[in-house]
């Protein structure tokens, strides 16, 4: 069995709008496990690959997700009536406590995170995602330089260092204690991620090193072979309503 191992989670929404074509396309190419963090309702989908888990199972996230639902700012939503999903505690924590749960749990020495609205194009060979950890890293990322955070779509963690648990907990903690609103720009999960590497010190490899500002991280790494990240409005092209010819060049007043 592949020491590689895919990890990814998804609301019940999530499921329906995006994810389950993203986790078919994981069962279908990738070289080993694909653990999906479900929330409330498991999917129907199985494959012989497969291996579900009830995110909302773990207690402390459920006690971080509380302390989000009680203050608007920690979802996003700011006191001027605008959304900052720099801020989205309430969304983002998610990814976090689904990867260090996998990452400490035996699954496999290589621990990679995907989004759910990653799509597999083709095989990924084992050995293209194990020289991913270049000198002894213990972290692949998708990094955009200083002025910016790293791209959280994918990364991948080499459990069989010593620092794979310390950097896991602590990682948790943030959330849980709630330190993580200590941060400067932002506290969701690119954020946290970003000062894990600086505050513990830990080799991590940079699969995007042109990258130096806000950009398609994928499609300027060598993941561009096999994965294509379907984010924002990209996700749901195949759920738009498309205006008929001339439909969409004069929009309708509406007189007071």
């Amino acid at each position: 069995m592949s020491e590689c191992v895919a990890v990814t989670s998804f609301s019940p929404a999530g499921w329906t709008d995006y994810a389950e074509e993203g986790v078919r396309s994981f069962c279908e190419n990738w070289p080993g496990r694909v653990i999906a963090y479900y929330e409330k309702d498991k999917p129907a989908f199985t494959h012989e690959k497969l291996t579900y888990r009830n995110l909302f199972d773990q207690t402390e996230l459920l006690s971080v997700l509380s302390w989000c639902e009680r203050n608007p700012v920690l979802q996003g939503r700011m006191p001027n009536g605008k959304y900052n999903y720099n801020f989205n505690i309430y969304k983002f924590c998610r990814h976090v406590f689904a990867v260090s749960h996998a990452a400490v749990g035996k699954d496999g020495r290589y621990v990679f995170w995907l989004d759910a609205d990653v799509r597999i194009k083709k095989p990924v060979p084992e050995e293209f995602l194990s020289l991913l950890f270049e000198g002894d890293a213990y972290t692949v990322r998708l990094y955009r330089g200083p002025a910016s955070h790293t791209e959280s779509g994918f990364q991948g963690f080499d459990t069989s260092m010593e620092i794979n648990s310390a950097f896991m907990n602590i990682w948790r903690e943030l959330y849980i204690e709630g330190t993580v609103i200590a941060l400067p720009y932002g506290f969701h999960d690119c954020w946290s991620y970003d000062h894990m590497v600086k505050f513990t010190r830990v080799r991590a490899a940079n699969l995007t090193p042109q990258l130096t500002a806000i950009g398609p991280a994928f499609k300027h790494s060598s993941l561009d072979e096999y994965m294509t990240h379907e984010k924002g409005i990209n996700k749901y092209m195949d759920k738009l309503i498309v205006p008929k010819k001339g439909e969409a060049d004069m929009p309708e007043v509406i007189h007071a």
